[in-house]
């Protein structure tokens, strides 16, 4: 928590907000975004603006505000982490969205994989038939049948 050890913990996670932050930026036209990180021997805090607001840490926000900054921050450290396959899983990603706000983080999670560079991602969801008319294959349970962006259908 002290010294040379802090200072770079602080040089990688000052990397990683501004990433974070400019997914947030870019995808929320300014009205989410993050605040640097407070990062102490005893506290490790996330505050962050919404309209305007200020919150001391994310974990004061919305579930839906947790949920876009929780997947603005990891795609942020996977952006520096990833080596050869850009392969991101993401489990249930969409559960804190009501149906009307699924759509919409469904084109910003598509945004901001595009910018960090992803081009292959697996979806965990109940909702699959909400990424329809995205270039990708799901596999759906139960069933387990395969649907590919042509429609067709294979029985794994």
């Amino acid at each position: 928590g002290k010294g040379m050890r802090k200072d770079l913990i602080n040089i990688y996670m000052y990397d990683i907000y501004q990433t974070a932050n400019q997914l947030l930026l870019n995808t929320f036209n300014g009205n989410l975004y993050l605040k640097e990180f407070i990062i102490t021997d005893k506290e490790f805090i996330i505050p962050y603006v919404y309209n305007g607001t200020v919150g001391r840490d994310i974990n004061t926000a919305s579930s839906s505000q947790q949920a876009a900054i929780a997947i603005a921050i990891s795609m942020a450290i996977l952006s520096k982490v990833l080596s050869s396959y850009g392969i991101v899983c993401f489990d249930e990603a969409d559960a804190a969205f009501s149906p009307a706000n699924r759509e919409v983080f469904i084109d910003i999670l598509t945004t901001q994989l595009n910018y960090i560079g992803i081009r292959q991602a697996f979806f965990i969801t109940h909702h699959p038939e909400e990424y329809s008319g995205y270039p990708a294959g799901f596999l759906q349970f139960p069933g387990g049948k395969l649907k590919g962006h042509d429609d067709s259908k294979i029985t794994v």
